[in-house]
């Protein structure tokens, strides 16, 4: 994953430890491949073409990253999870991931969110208090220059407390477009994304 306009929560902390669970039937295939290219993507925003899938795990280790992998058959709301919990100095960020039937994957879980994101292109993250207008004075915002949404995942904790939106978009957010969104009132935080 890689942020376009600059991830401040990743890129300016030291990371000690990615921790990778897999769980469900998952467990029953070679997952190596999975945890080096979870490395690779975790170092190349940083070191750019100089990191690929045969040094991800070096690199990781000569940097002091520790990565831990855990395995479980047990299955809760997912056939298979695939959860990676990030641990800098600055905290720690979580996701989890699954794939739906046989190749459609999903953004499931962002720290306690539960979401619903299909992984691709760019996508807007955007972390608010949940109050009425949050919403509406952001898609105006994008509207007003031309920025098309094609798909939208909301979770929050409680009614009214903290919450999060992720929003795919056809097309890159400008700079100055990030700083406004970023000056609504009760946006918290906001960051594109990137994926292939």
């Amino acid at each position: 994953m890689r942020s376009e306009e600059g991830f401040d929560g990743c890129q300016k902390c030291f990371v000690k430890e990615v921790d990778i669970d897999y769980s469900g039937e998952v467990i029953e295939y070679s997952t190596t491949m999975i945890s080096i290219a979870l490395q690779k993507g975790l170092l190349q925003p940083f070191l750019g073409d100089t990191v690929n899938y045969v040094n991800a795990p070096l690199i990781a280790s000569e940097r002091g990253i520790r990565v831990v992998e855990t395995k479980s058959s047990k299955v809760e709301d997912f056939a298979n999870l695939i959860s990676v919990t990030l641990k800098t100095d600055r905290g720690e960020k979580r996701m989890a991931g699954t794939i739906f039937g046989t190749k459609d994957a999903r953004i499931v879980r962002i720290d306690n969110y539960h979401v619903d994101v299909v992984p691709s292109g760019y996508m807007l993250v955007v972390s608010n208090k949940d109050k009425p207008g949050v919403m509406g004075a952001l898609c105006t915002l994008l509207g007003r220059f031309d920025i098309n949404i094609a798909a939208m995942s909301l979770g929050r904790e409680q009614p009214g407390g903290e919450a999060v939106v992720i929003l795919n978009l056809d097309s890159v957010v400008p700079r100055e477009v990030m700083e406004q969104i970023k000056s609504l009132d009760n946006i918290r935080e906001a960051r594109l994304v990137r994926l292939p």
